[in-house]
């Protein structure tokens, strides 16, 4: 994973300036929207004397709202500012209505409890298949690079 990063910071040092700026406000949007939807507002970071959140949680339409709404913009900022072929167009779109359908499943459908353990991997096995599609949908209708002189 490292070198991986290393490479991506090697690629992009044509405008360090903006990636630096970038970076900050992806990492400042991240937190914030932690903040306010992931955690309950009686959270405890480290031995119970730090409480964040704002509790969206408790209240489910709103939650629901916001999490549709953040899906939705970043779907269409990465269609604005991507130039994509029409078929990966389509794959975006597609799989921004899985993932909605997903978060309704998540959010209004019961369910009987999971043990923490349970949890994590089911975590674990929905992150990583739903990285494996974003990586799937974003090579659809991308050009082969062909290493000739």
């Amino acid at each position: 994973m490292l070198l991986l990063s290393r490479k991506f910071a090697k690629s992009k040092r044509s405008k360090p300036a903006w990636n630096r700026k970038q970076k900050s406000l992806r990492i400042l949007a991240r937190k914030f929207t932690r903040k306010i939807v992931a955690h309950p507002r009686d959270l405890a970071i480290y031995d119970n004397t730090w409480k964040v959140g704002f509790g969206l949680w408790n209240y489910r339409d709103p939650e629901f709202a916001l999490e549709v709404s953040l899906l939705i913009g970043g779907i269409v900022l990465y269609l604005v500012r991507n130039t994509v072929p029409a078929i990966r167009k389509g794959a975006v779109i597609a799989f921004g209505l899985v993932l909605v359908v997903v978060q309704i499943g998540d959010t209004y459908v019961p369910r009987t409890p999971l043990t923490a353990k349970a949890t994590a991997m089911g975590v674990w096995v929905f992150y990583t298949l739903f990285v494996l599609i974003a990586f799937a949908v974003e090579k659809i209708g991308a050009r082969t690079k062909h290493n000739t002189p």
